[in-house]
């Protein structure tokens, strides 16, 4: 997700679809599995 995330936020849109043709569904799954452990942490530390 980190590969993703810097190269869009460092080189923006052009240069995300440039170096990862077709990934932005790759990229969406992993923000999402990892937005699910974040959610089961905080389950954890409200018990």
């Amino acid at each position: 997700m980190y590969a993703y995330e810097s190269v869009f936020a460092m080189r923006g849109l052009d240069e995300f679809n440039s170096e990862f043709p077709n990934s932005i569904d790759d990229y969406k799954q992993k923000v999402d599995h990892f937005n699910e452990v974040l959610d089961k942490i905080k389950d954890l530390q409200k018990n």
